[in-house]
């Protein structure tokens, strides 16, 4: 084979050679021709030359298209990363506007209500001392008014635990609802507890756990100690007494029993078949510690308020009427 290949042939095998194509014995055979022929090598050089020519421009390519790639990556990125940064910023200006600015409503506040003159009064405390007061408006409830009061968290700018508000009859229609309060269209005041107190109305005194409700509501133990409780149902009339266990000191004697006559008279009214309610406690004098007691029946609860006491408990009105009338808060 080293009588000369003709270039015709060698010629024909250059695309190959050139891109590394060829047999181990071609090439060789190939590169001998090359040595002999200028015409052959001359053509070799130029499609080697046009070939890392169009290598190099297929790597520019390829580098523009991968730095292309990395410019939409890192674009997309900045875009996801701007976007989730401005979500949590959302997120967070909205958190802090309910948290602080615009807060959300709330029951832990303890009204005041008046009125005067057609005019309602309100004047509220809250009682959650990491709130603060933002405002309060009026919302339809059925034909009825509902007061609805909107606290957030203390801050710089307003740390006030206090609010009021005033409304016209005419604006409260039906009636208005406040926190377990109701004020009547003629301007009457029906407190949450005289409303508590007539839902859990007992019709039999045996039943002691419903006893046990009306005098929780009526705050007793609150107001003049805790007490055991003893029944007397085998004839009428039936009666309810209320054993104290806290020694009541001479000086607070007197209040004590007229505190205790007012309860009476509720719970006289409230339980339909109680025929006289008792109690009994130890008295601190001077001279040493008395069992004392007391009693009142439904004839002398109906005598100290010159009506029926057992009518007295019909509508939520004349429950808190009694109320009123007894001092009772």
């Amino acid at each position: 084979m080293s009588q000369k290949i003709p270039c015709e042939l060698i010629q024909d095998l250059l695309p190959s050679y050139v891109d590394g194509l060829t047999s181990e014995v071609s090439g060789r055979e190939i590169e001998e021709h090359f040595l002999t022929c200028r015409e052959c090598r001359g053509r070799y050089e130029t499609l080697r030359a046009s070939a890392e020519e169009e290598k190099k421009e297929a790597q520019s390519k390829n580098k523009r298209e991968i730095d292309y790639l990395k410019k939409v990556r890192n674009k997309n990125r900045t875009k996801i990363a701007a976007g989730i940064i401005a979500t949590i910023m959302i997120l967070a200006l909205l958190a802090f506007l309910k948290l602080f600015v615009t807060g959300s409503s709330s029951s832990n506040y303890e009204p005041e209500i008046s009125v005067d003159q057609g005019q309602v009064q309100i004047k509220g405390t809250l009682t959650d001392s990491a709130a603060a007061f933002v405002k309060c408006r009026l919302v339809s409830e059925g034909e009825k008014k509902r007061l609805v009061v909107y606290t957030a968290l203390p801050s710089f700018w307003n740390k006030n635990g206090d609010f009021s508000a005033g409304y016209s009859l005419e604006e409260i229609g039906k009636g208005l609802l406040i926190n377990g309060n109701e004020v009547m269209p003629d301007g009457s005041v029906i407190s949450s507890k005289a409303a508590e107190l007539f839902e859990k109305k007992n019709p039999y005194i045996g039943d002691m756990p419903a006893n046990g409700r009306i005098a929780q509501t009526l705050g007793i133990s609150d107001d003049l100690g805790g007490f055991q409780n003893s029944l007397q149902t085998t004839e009428e009339p039936y009666g309810w007494t209320l054993e104290f266990r806290d020694p009541v000191t001479g000086s607070g004697e007197e209040l004590f029993r007229s505190r205790m006559e007012a309860y009476s008279c509720m719970l006289l009214a409230l339980i339909d078949n109680a025929g006289e309610i008792s109690w009994t406690y130890q008295a601190e004098t001077e001279d040493g510690v008395h069992e004392r007691s007391g009693s009142v029946t439904a004839s002398e609860a109906s005598q100290r308020l010159s009506k029926d006491i057992k009518s007295c408990s019909e509508s939520k009105e004349q429950v808190q009427e009694l109320l009123d009338e007894l001092g009772i808060r």
